[in-house]
């Protein structure tokens, strides 16, 4: 039975010797740590028929177990409230679940993990040990201690020794970096509070300005809404001028339509009148030049009236004066009277021919030509009433 329990203390040693290094996945291919329970249950079942004696002492055994584990338990509580030291403290708790209580959340530094790493093992293995030490204590008392046990005793003591030492010294270690990382809790602490002052600077300027640029847009907005007003009613009074000045446009345009239809037609009355002014002025040359030509002829006729009657009023004169002279001769007193008469008589046609030049210088040519007419016709009457001469007309 001792051979079985060295055999499974070299074999866990040799699991937890350094040679053997847990491998890099997490310590995934490491063993874990033989309990002194599974011990002593193995130790039993390979005593396959106990003793009555060895039964009352498996039951103080189970006792004294409990009586440890709760001394275990009051030690862990000891040592979490700083009265007893780590060695001290059950199997469950160990001082690297001590420290990963007090600094998990905290960056590790390469020397904090590797001592972290071994104070486990050493932990882990220290009380394997304690354990064993203890059932084979208990053992060894019951059985007659054998030289060999104690040999194997006396190894695992110094081992314990050694890892005793081991401990206190990562303890220490441990204390060391403990108040490495006080001071660089402290520095950490010191250096979030003043980037706290800084982002609460920060936040507070950037919320400054936040609150300026919203009174700027607040002014900007009001001052956007009064311009928007403004420019409202002058978009209406706009709105207002163009209907009327639209209004206005197109009662221009009607009357200008208005106006432009009478000036075409003004236009088209014009061009005709302006045919026919030009055929009337065509038609008014026309007759000035007959009117021109006729009055040369009447010139040409009055000249010739004119010398045809001085011809006559000579031939009518002479042929009077040798009719008086006949008829003075003839008729001396019957005919004085009638000598009166005639002569008044060409005292009359003496004036009339005076008032027929007038008249002819004063009228056109036609008007004086009939009243030249007119004058010889009542001097052939008068003739012929006196005389008793047939005169014959000019024109007949």
């Amino acid at each position: 039975m001792l051979i079985v329990v060295f055999r499974l203390r070299m074999e866990y040693s040799i699991a937890e010797s350094p040679k053997y290094p847990p491998s890099q996945n997490g310590g995934k291919g490491k063993p874990p740590p033989i309990s002194a329970r599974k011990l002593a249950a193995t130790l039993w079942v390979m005593n396959e028929i106990p003793s009555p004696h060895m039964k009352e002492d498996a039951l103080e055994e189970r006792r004294l177990l409990k009586k440890e584990m709760r001394g275990n338990d009051r030690s862990t509580r000891s040592v979490q409230s700083g009265s007893l030291p780590p060695h001290l403290s059950d199997p469950s708790h160990s001082p690297y679940s001590e420290i990963e209580t007090r600094f998990r959340g905290m960056t590790p530094t390469g020397s904090v993990l590797g001592t972290k790493n071994r104070l486990k093992d050493l932990s882990n293995g220290l009380t394997t040990s304690k354990e064993l030490l203890k059932v084979l204590n208990r053992i060894w008392g019951l059985e007659e201690q054998h030289s060999s046990s104690m040999f194997l005793v006396s190894a695992l003591r110094v081992e314990i020794d050694c890892a005793r030492m081991q401990v206190e010294q990562l303890i220490q270690e441990q204390r060391s970096d403990r108040g490495e990382i006080n001071y660089l809790m402290k520095c950490f602490a010191k250096e979030k509070a003043a980037w706290k002052t800084k982002e609460q600077e920060r936040i507070q300027a950037a919320i400054d300005s936040v609150v300026g640029d919203l009174d700027i847009e607040r002014k900007l907005k009001r001052r956007a809404e009064s311009l928007n007003k403004k420019l409202g009613k002058e978009l209406a009074e706009t709105k207002a001028s163009l209907s009327k000045v639209i209004k206005e446009f197109e009662s221009e345009r009607r009357v200008r339509e208005v106006m432009e239809e009478a000036c075409e037609a003004l236009a088209r009355n014009i061009g005709e009148d302006k045919a026919e002014v030009e055929e009337l002025k065509r038609e008014s040359a026309k007759v000035r030049e007959e009117v021109e030509k006729e009055r040369e002829m009447l010139q040409l006729a009055d000249v010739l009236r004119e010398e045809r009657v001085q011809m006559k009023l000579s031939e009518a004169k002479f042929q009077f004066e040798e009719k008086n002279a006949v008829v003075d001769k003839l008729r001396n007193e019957p005919w004085t009277a009638m000598d009166k008469l005639a002569k008044r008589l060409n005292k009359d046609a003496d004036s009339a021919i005076i008032r027929s030049t007038i008249l002819y210088d004063i009228n056109d040519g036609l008007a004086a030509a009939n009243v030249c007419f007119a004058i010889t016709v009542l001097l052939d009457a008068l003739a012929v009433k006196i005389y008793g001469l047939v005169y014959v007309r000019p024109f007949d």
